[in-house]
């Protein structure tokens, strides 16, 4: 899960993770918007907002740069 995230002196997103061992990483741009339709509502409160982008980047994070599954703690 995302626990940080800041713009990182032209590297782009960096992204802090929890769980040990993991290193801050770079997020690359092609993830860094937030789509503008009905189903980008990804938290269901019917706005598509930051709580949607952090849901992006928690999925980003889960599947790509944590694709393993297991549990972090």
């Amino acid at each position: 899960m995302v626990t940080m995230f800041e713009w990182g002196g032209g590297q782009g997103l960096q992204v802090e993770v929890d769980g040990p061992g993991i290193p801050r990483m770079p997020i690359p741009n092609e993830v860094l918007f937030l789509p503008d339709a009905p189903d980008a509502d990804l938290n269901g409160d019917g706005i598509v907002n930051f709580l949607d982008y952090a849901d992006i980047l928690n999925s980003y994070v889960d599947t790509v740069l944590w694709p393993s599954g297991e549990d972090l703690l």
